[in-house]
């Protein structure tokens, strides 16, 4: 009796901490080890305030506050189905959705049982903005190309310099995004792909620089491609 009372509860633990979804995986909404962003915490938000645009509609309005959103992070390390859990409107919803879904794998999958799992992540996404009033007018976003491939490369750098890899390829893309010829971002996309073990990607950045007269990048392709 006290052994069929022990795999009732076995079962009913599993039954509690598993779901499943009809066109998907199943997942754990609790492990042993659960998922932690790559390069720890202060970074992951970090990433986010910088990658977090602040919906035009939240702006007039002067809407701020935080969006709870529930995703999963997948045994590889990858965001699967970013859900808003609760909104505060003007288009934050769908901000902190999109925002979290730039993360993918950007995680250390979670640990049950010594076996990687997909584990489901409950969060806040924080809007707030400076003197934000209400505002009848249209609002009109920042879009000067160079001024943000500038800023999207300048934090880049700082992640390349940090030895944060996977992000600082996130940042030089988004620079080429705004700005596709920017060759310094190019050539420090290609290393920072060296560095996570891409060389057929860095090889084909760096030839894509053009840059004949850069000693530095000459090494590097004579050193990794030819």
């Amino acid at each position: 009796m006290k052994k069929l009372l022990l795999i009732s509860f076995f079962i009913f633990t599993c039954l509690t901490n598993v779901k499943s979804q009809t066109d998907s995986v199943n997942y754990l909404i609790y492990a042993d080890t659960m998922p932690t962003f790559i390069y720890g915490e202060e970074q992951f938000h970090k990433f986010i305030q910088i990658n977090l645009n602040y919906p035009g509609e939240a702006l007039m309005k002067a809407i701020q506050g935080k969006v709870y959103v529930s995703f999963v992070v997948d045994s590889t390390g990858n965001v699967l189905y970013p859900t808003v859990l609760k909104d505060i409107g003007g288009g934050c919803g769908e901000e902190a959705v999109r925002v979290i879904g730039l993360t993918s794998s950007m995680w250390k999958p979670g640990i049950n049982s010594g076996m990687k799992s997909n584990v489901q992540i409950r969060m806040p996404v924080k809007f707030t903005c400076s003197n934000c009033t209400p505002s009848k007018g249209e609002f009109v976003r920042y879009s000067d190309p160079m001024g943000l491939a500038e800023r999207f490369y300048k934090r880049g750098t700082e992640e390349l310099d940090s030895n944060r890899y996977l992000t600082s390829i996130f940042y030089f893309t988004k620079t080429l995004d705004y700005v596709p010829d920017y060759k310094d971002s190019l050539k420090k996309r290609g290393i920072a792909k060296l560095k996570n073990y891409d060389i057929v990607g860095a090889c084909k950045d760096w030839h894509a620089t053009k840059l004949k007269h850069d000693q530095e990048l000459n090494e590097l392709i004579k050193n990794n491609c030819d």
